[in-house]
């Protein structure tokens, strides 16, 4: 009887420990998102999409890009996004 105790128990840890370690590695190890950062500019009231690949653009309301932006260009529209101070 003690054996199959110890099965069982041992048997339960490892399911709890299979559920447990995946959750707790994906909470303290987060993945970056692949979704655009979307800001709204104060400066040219309207939205600015940074995506991934270093494509920076404004929207107009129906999510149509309008213009294209350098680094520094969208640094200067998202100062409190990207200030240096």
């Amino acid at each position: 009887m003690k054996t199959a105790s110890h099965i069982f128990i041992i048997t339960l840890s490892i399911i709890v420990l299979n559920w447990f370690l995946p959750w707790l590695c994906s909470y303290l190890l987060p993945v970056a998102g692949s979704e655009p950062y979307l800001a709204y500019s104060p400066i040219s009231n309207g939205f600015v999409v940074s995506e991934q690949d270093n494509k920076i653009y404004s929207i107009d309301k129906d999510n149509n890009p309008i213009e294209s932006y350098t680094v520094e260009q969208r640094d200067s529209l998202l100062p409190h996004q990207y200030s240096t101070s």
